[in-house]
C-alpha cells in the first residue's frame, strides 16, 4: 500500500521462501483499501488481521484456531494488552473460552467492558463465510474496523472469547488515532451513529456503552476545534 520503509521488499523475500505467503502491491489508498484488497484476494477459510505496528504472541493463532476448529464456531477472539512496547511470548496455560451462543450475546459482549469480544478486528479469527461481501467503508478513517465487525457480527451465530491478552496493541504518540484531523474524528462519530442505529434494532441493552463512546468522540472533536481556534499560548482549556 505504498510503503517506503523497506517492508515491501521484506514481504517479497518472505514470499520467496514460503509458498503460503502472497504479496500484492498497490498504490497507497489507506488501511481500509488495503484490507479490502486482502479480503478480495483471500482464498482460505478464515480471516485475521494484524496492524503493521502491533505484534502477537507466538502461539496466538494456534490457540484461536484450536478453539475455532474444535467448536466449529464463527468467531474466536482473545483479549489484548496496550502499551508503547510489544513483548510477545508463548502461553503455557489457556483459560476456558467463554461461549457466546447467539448474535445478541455477541453484540452484548462487544459493548461491555468485562470479558468483551471487542469491536476491533485484530484480536479475532473469523470464518470467511460470515464475512461474505462485507467490506470496510473507505470513507471512514477512524473506527472503520468497528463498523466492519458490527456488520460481520450480524451474520454470526456463535463465538468464543478467550480471556488471554495475546494481541499486543502498540501505543505511539504519532499514531493515526492521536494525530487525526478534526475531519478524521468526525468519521468516528459517524461510525458510532451507525453502530448505535444497528444495535438498537438488535438489542437495546447494547447501546449504553456505545452512547458513552459516542459522547467521548464528540468531546474529542470539540476539544480539537477549540484548541485549533485558540490563539497560540492560550490553549489551557479543560473540558
Amino acid at each position: 500500500d505504498g510503503s517506503t520503509d523497506g517492508s515491501s521488499k521484506m514481504c517479497d523475500d518472505f514470499a520467496l521462501i514460503d509458498a503460503r505467503i502472497r504479496v500484492y502491491h498497490k498504490t497507497q489508498g489507506g488501511v481500509s483499501s488495503a484490507r479490502n484488497l486482502g479480503l478480495d484476494m483471500a482464498t482460505g477459510d478464515f480471516i485475521a488481521f494484524v496492524d503493521a505496528d502491533d505484534c502477537i504472541d507466538y502461539d496466538m493463532y494456534e490457540i484461536l484456531m484450536n478453539v475455532m476448529l474444535y467448536h466449529k464456531c464463527d468467531i474466536v477472539a482473545c483479549s489484548y494488552v496496550a502499551g508503547p512496547v510489544c513483548t510477545p511470548s508463548t502461553n503455557s496455560t489457556v483459560p476456558s473460552p467463554v461461549f457466546l451462543a447467539n448474535t445478541v450475546e455477541i453484540y452484548r459482549s462487544a459493548t461491555r467492558k468485562h470479558l468483551s469480544i471487542e469491536g476491533y478486528i485484530w484480536n479475532k479469527v473469523i470464518n470467511k463465510d460470515i464475512i461474505g461481501k462485507t467490506r470496510f467503508n473507505e470513507t471512514i478513517t477512524m473506527c472503520e474496523d468497528c463498523i466492519f465487525s458490527w456488520d460481520v457480527f450480524s451474520n454470526a451465530t456463535s463465538a468464543y472469547y478467550i480471556d488471554l491478552p495475546m494481541y499486543h496493541y502498540r501505543i505511539r504518540d504519532n499514531s493515526s488515532t492521536r494525530s487525526s484531523s478534526i475531519s478524521g474524528h468526525m468519521t468516528a462519530i459517524k461510525a458510532y451513529e451507525y453502530m448505535i442505529s444497528k444495535a438498537e434494532k438488535i438489542d437495546y441493552q447494547c447501546t449504553n456503552e456505545l452512547y458513552i463512546q459516542y459522547l467521548n468522540w464528540n468531546r474529542a472533536v470539540m476539544r480539537k476545534i477549540l484548541m485549533t481556534d485558540c490563539p497560540t499560548g492560550n490553549n489551557n482549556l479543560e473540558m
